[in-house]
């Protein structure tokens, strides 16, 4: 059985959100706002936004989960909306992954940049 709208429940309690991930706000309706926020970025604000709106695309690119990227309450954020009504808990453990995955990817290029300039993280 699906979750549908009930899916923005259970992204909060996965394994996966417990890491990089922070809720900024559930709902209404079936819409999830969130943002990958790694330890070490936590302190840099404006790094941190910068990261979510071009993760967001990074995500598209890859192809294989759909997120758009707002501002809302002070922050830039991923969005998802669930629509449809057969949406379960492995598609949501699939998504969460994929935000992972890419998001990881995308640091590991910011930390290597990092190491070669010894300064600030400089998102590409």
């Amino acid at each position: 059985m699906g979750l549908g709208s009930d899916a923005i429940h259970v992204i909060p309690s996965t394994p996966a959100f417990q890491i990089d991930l922070q809720l900024i706000a559930a709902g209404p309706f079936s819409i999830v706002r969130f943002r990958y926020r790694p330890a070490a970025l936590c302190a840099e604000p404006q790094q941190l936004d910068r990261l979510n709106k071009r993760l967001a695309r990074a995500i598209q690119t890859r192809g294989h989960a759909f997120f758009t990227s707002t501002y809302f309450e002070g922050n830039e954020v991923l969005r998802a909306c669930f629509v449809n009504y057969m949406t379960d808990e492995d598609d949501i453990h699939a998504m969460l992954e994929e935000v992972l995955d890419a998001a990881r990817s995308r640091v590991t290029h910011c930390r290597y940049k990092y190491i070669q300039r010894s300064s600030v993280y400089v998102l590409p």
